[in-house]
């Protein structure tokens, strides 16, 4: 797998649950549900984040709940 993108650092205006969901986000497609558990937020938190990258140009869905970091 392609891991996290090398060099890839916290844009500055993310903060709180937007920072840590971009933060386990890689280049290999990761399950809405398995951000959840591994950043301890709960689900809306984590589908609102995931929202914001996906607007943000930040991160894709892959299909099946599945995202990407892109940027």
């Amino acid at each position: 797998g392609g891991g996290k993108p090398a060099g890839a650092t916290v844009p500055t205006e993310m903060k709180g649950p937007l920072r840590i969901v971009w933060g386990a986000l890689g280049s290999d497609p990761v399950h809405a549900d398995d951000l959840g558990a591994a950043t301890g937020l709960d689900v809306a938190q984590v589908a609102s984040a995931l929202t914001q990258l996906e607007l943000t140009g930040r991160a894709k869905a892959t299909g099946g709940m599945h995202y990407v970091r892109i940027r």
